[in-house]
């Protein structure tokens, strides 16, 4: 982290815990209207396993484990107005982030349909009451 350009670690941040933020707070109003709702934001296996596992991914790390906590506290601040607030956290999907992230060679566990999967389950009234979870997939 000592040579991570601050600039870099403010849009990490930004990212990955403001934009949600600021998503679930312009749509709450919306869902309040519908009798409530579900979010679900998308972290990552990085945001609960810590740097042992991530080394070189400081940032990244630490705004996935903000968003982990983000998504606790909005679950238990929206309850009241029947709005579930969940997340996933999948390890490695092949995507092209993925791709430009790791070393050549590694293998990416999950495909974006398997966590696409899990998103709308989540999103769905079949996981109602859950809320306030973080679902790891790999």
């Amino acid at each position: 982290m000592k040579e991570y350009d601050p600039d870099e670690f403010r849009l990490m941040l930004e990212t990955n815990v403001t934009a949600p933020f600021y998503l679930a707070r312009k749509t709450v109003p919306m869902m309040n209207n519908t009798n409530g709702g579900a979010i679900v934001n998308v972290s990552s296996f990085s945001g609960c396993f810590g740097v042992e596992k991530f080394p070189g991914f400081g940032a990244y790390n630490i705004s996935k484990y903000g968003l982990w906590g983000l998504t606790e506290i909005l679950a238990l601040e929206f309850s009241e107005l029947n709005i579930r607030v969940n997340q996933v956290s999948p390890s490695g999907v092949d995507t092209a982030m993925f791709r430009k992230a790791v070393p050549p060679g590694v293998k990416p566990d999950l495909s974006p349909e398997q966590v696409a999967e899990k998103i709308l389950y989540l999103a769905s009234d079949d996981s109602s009451p859950q809320t306030g979870a973080n679902i790891m997939i790999q």
